[in-house]
């Protein structure tokens, strides 16, 4: 059927998905699928729009996530795959959109994010949070940190395809988009969530569709959240996936995550297969 699911929970059926995502390849695809689902989220990941729209019981699931496969893909090309998938899950009744980024922001963002807003209600701001703390990748004052290093000086910016030349975020997605963007710092961030509220309000209010938020700890991903809920604002978040969870899990949307590890007591002598989609010296080692 071209398509993949993803384990899941089980929780009492609904008549819809609510979360629905767009990523650019299918490995950041299965990343946040496998994410959903470990917090009890009933999950499918598919390879393109042609298998989401084929497939069968997807009203009983909780999130959709769809892979453009757009990533290399030049503007219009990009574009018009995003938009597709973005027409798919509207279709499919998903109230809740994420924007799945690369946490090296490789890709044509800013083309795929105008992709998707112009499907979206109008005023629908993309919130764009690349960090993902735990695999150390952070933003400060607005500048993409990825282990200790900055994001120019890292392989990924050696990219065969998709070669990232920008550390700047805003700067990054300003020459991808049409719509204007904005940035909050670090030290809002770090004031907690009300102080975050005023600054996103102060962005929008000054015109700003497309808002980059700094995060260096998972804490700081949480309060973000938690002042885009307390707006009310149609919210597309764009993100590795640590934000969209958190989004999800402030909405009720999903459970907190559980580590899917075997128990202590079973055997260790089982092979594990391990699917490495991303040719960095990390997945060397």
């Amino acid at each position: 059927m071209g398509s993949q699911k993803i384990a899941v929970k089980e929780r009492e059926v609904k008549e819809m998905p609510l979360i629905g995502a767009v990523a650019d390849d299918l490995t950041g695809a299965t990343t946040t699928g496998v994410l959903l689902a470990r917090s009890k989220a009933r999950t499918a990941v598919f390879f393109n729009v042609e298998a989401a729209t084929q497939a069968e019981g997807v009203e009983e699931l909780d999130a959709i996530i769809i892979s453009s496969n757009s990533r290399p893909l030049p503007a219009n090309g990009a574009y018009d795959k995003v938009k597709e998938a973005t027409i798919a899950l509207k279709n499919m009744g998903v109230k809740y959109f994420q924007k799945r980024i690369d946490t090296t922001l490789r890709g044509g963002i800013g083309v795929e994010l105008d992709a998707m807003l112009d499907q979206l209600e109008e005023g629908t701001v993309a919130v764009v949070v690349p960090a993902m703390p735990q695999s150390r990748r952070i933003l400060v004052g607005g500048y993409s940190v990825i282990d200790g290093v900055a994001l120019i000086n890292t392989p990924v910016a050696q990219d065969v395809r998709t070669p990232v030349k920008e550390s700047y975020i805003p700067k990054l997605l300003s020459v991808q988009t049409r719509r204007k963007v904005g940035l909050v710092t670090l030290d809002q961030v770090l004031q907690g969530d009300e102080v975050i509220e005023e600054a996103l309000a102060e962005r929008r209010n000054a015109g700003c569709e497309v808002i980059v938020v700094d995060a260096i700890a998972l804490q700081d991903v949480e309060n973000i959240a938690q002042a885009c809920i307390s707006l009310g604002w149609n919210v597309v978040s764009v993100d590795p996936e640590p934000f969209t969870a958190k989004m999800a899990y402030h909405r009720s949307l999903i459970g907190i995550e559980e580590a899917n590890l075997p128990p202590e007591e079973e055997e260790s002598d089982k092979t594990v297969l391990i699917a490495a989609g991303s040719a960095t010296p990390v997945t060397k080692k």
